[in-house]
């Protein structure tokens, strides 16, 4: 039985095509397979290599088996655009069109990545990023155990029990909850917003150690709620640094992009 209804991350991720993330250099490289050529045209060591880059870059080990995929699949290519052209579709409009596209693409990709390069964020940029979103991003986490029942009367009697001396684990054997009971009601650490809101606002009123005074009903019965302890828990930069990354690499390129519109003056 879940208690929780877990909350999005404060910071959105913002991901960068992943074109812009091919790396510069790669590791050590795979040999490249021979070039082959098809009817007078030529798979070249560059091309494989450009691919094998990419592939790389996108999450792939570089392998032999990789770079000759890369060498087959440049050949098919080649000669299915080699049979197109011999059809007359090279003419076509909506290939012309698509081909004037894909350019397009490509030079604004690579122009957005050279911006990149030469406007790079280093970890001063970082850290500095971290430092004011920070205060966003810190919460504080509790430590709560609970007893669930059905009914009213019986968390009364709950009560009743702890208040004379009954210890707290001995009676959340009976708890309905079957995450918790053999865990003396434990359920561990958690930002209390992850809970449901009757429960989050009745511990959130606890000090270190106190039980709620009354039972609380939630849509899964009634709860006896105990603080533990709580704790503050911010991320530090070295888990937070990726995201930043990505972030202040998405305001760069939103950044420059709006620049040249605005001197375009686009209508």
């Amino acid at each position: 039985m879940q208690y929780t209804r877990r909350l999005g991350s404060v910071i959105s991720a913002l991901a960068l095509s992943s074109s812009l993330a091919i790396a510069d250099t790669a590791p050590t490289p795979t040999p490249t397979p021979t070039p082959a050529a098809v009817e007078g045209m030529t798979v070249s060591n560059e091309k494989i290599e450009f691919m094998a880059k990419q592939a790389v870059a996108s999450g792939q080990q570089d392998t032999p088996e990789l770079r000759a995929g890369i060498r087959d699949n440049l050949l098919t290519t080649m000669l299915l655009a080699q049979e197109a052209k011999k059809r007359g579709l090279e003419a076509n409009v909506d290939v012309l069109n698509n081909l004037d596209m894909a350019r397009n693409s490509i030079l604004a990709r690579a122009l957005i990545q050279d911006e990149l390069k030469a406007n790079p964020i280093d970890d001063a940029k970082l850290k500095a990023k971290y430092e004011e979103i920070k205060p966003q991003v810190a919460n504080k986490e509790v430590m709560a155990r609970h007893i669930l029942v059905k009914t009213e009367d019986q968390a009364k009697k709950i009560l009743a029990a702890l208040k004379k001396g009954k210890k707290f684990e001995d009676l959340a054997k009976q708890s309905l909850d079957p995450g918790s009971k053999e865990k003396g009601g434990d359920l561990g650490w958690a930002n209390p917003s992850d809970y449901v809101p009757e429960f989050s606002s009745a511990l959130a009123k606890l000090e270190k150690g106190q039980t709620t005074a009354a039972p609380v009903k939630t849509n899964y019965g009634y709860h006896i709620i105990q603080k533990q302890d709580e704790r503050e828990n911010t991320p530090t930069f070295d888990q937070l640094k990726p995201q930043l990354q990505r972030q202040m690499e998405s305001e760069t390129v939103e950044a420059f992009v709006k620049g040249i519109r605005t001197k375009a003056d686009l209508k």
